[in-house]
């Protein structure tokens, strides 16, 4: 089920077309990006890439990720959707990529110098911080490391 929140009321919009949980939610300010995840399992990693317009309600499949993943932290900077980490049932991952909207193709970046999974992420000018999450699949070996991230434009 997708909801909107207008600052008043919640009312129900379009099922989001492949669901999951612990998908990445990222906006641009324009549009929300719901990005992987999994189908309740940790077995169960998808791609989807979605984005939802809220002005029409509508939601449009994009170009998947190159390899199914959940659990990640994600980003908006100039114009590209950035994740970092993620898991599977036996894997923490330590891959970075970035989804540039205009040309709509994925990209590898420079890997985090430390896998993890369940990370808050924060952008600040170029900078993005990843910060804390988790270093074994599941819910154990929880870190306190945070990582500044700077990109060019």
């Amino acid at each position: 089920t997708t909801e909107i929140y207008n600052g008043k009321s919640w009312h129900d919009a379009p099922d989001i077309p492949v669901p999951g949980d612990h998908l990445a939610g990222v906006t641009d300010g324009t549009y929300l990006y719901a990005i992987g995840g999994r189908n309740l399992s940790v077995s169960e990693n998808h791609n989807a890439l979605q984005r939802f317009n809220p002005a029409t309600g509508q939601w449009t499949q994009l170009t998947p990720m190159p390899a199914a993943d959940s659990d990640f932290g994600a980003a908006y900077m100039d114009g590209q959707l950035i994740t970092f980490g993620g898991e599977n049932l036996f894997s923490v991952f330590k891959t970075t990529r970035a989804y540039n909207l205009a040309t709509k193709k994925w990209s590898t970046l420079q890997d985090l110098p430390v896998a993890r999974h369940g990370l808050g992420v924060a952008v600040l000018g170029q900078t993005i911080y990843a910060i804390d999450g988790a270093a074994e699949p599941g819910h154990d070996g929880s870190t306190s490391t945070m990582e500044k991230l700077r990109f060019r434009r």
